[in-house]
């Protein structure tokens, strides 16, 4: 866990001594009792990539946007009036 989230770093299993990544994944997640903390479709990615990095699984909460005002651009690409503000982040 990093500041209230789940993360796991997977490595490619180079020896071949765990031929059920995914099983061992769901297993140790319910071993350590963080089903409802952990994004399934997440941690599957996450031990298919077997990257090595560390990865966050932890179900997303993304912020409430107000989008009740388009977001208006000049010539440059630039915004005219700033981009809209996640509500709770400021």
């Amino acid at each position: 866990m990093r500041d209230g989230r789940v993360m796991v770093e997977v490595h490619e299993d180079i020896y071949g001594v765990a031929p059920w990544p995914w099983m061992l994944a769901q297993d140790l997640v319910k071993e350590l009792g963080l089903e409802r903390q952990v994004d399934r479709d997440r941690l599957e990615a996450a031990v298919e990539a077997a990257s090595g990095v560390p990865t966050d699984v932890s179900h997303v909460k993304w912020p409430d946007f107000d989008g009740g005002k388009p977001v208006r651009f000049d010539e440059k690409g630039d915004p005219i009036d700033g981009y809209p503000v996640a509500t709770g982040t400021q």
